[in-house]
């Protein structure tokens, strides 16, 4: 079992590398508690958007 596990950690780990490696994200605005973010990638003339926000209420309402 040792012997795979050595393998599987390397091919999990390795997309931390190609995350690592990109531009990090740029806080645009806030508008009533949601946050907006961006970031160009070298690769695209399409920005990327990032979102986040905050939503109360209980797991079993999300379903």
């Amino acid at each position: 079992m040792k012997f795979y596990s050595l393998p599987i950690l390397a091919y999990l780990l390795l997309p931390c590398q190609t995350i690592t490696s990109q531009p990090s994200w740029t806080f645009k605005k806030e508008k009533n508690g949601i946050k907006v973010y961006y970031r160009e990638p070298a690769d695209s003339r399409i920005k990327e958007l990032k979102v986040t926000l905050q939503v109360k209420g209980s797991l079993g309402a999300a379903a």
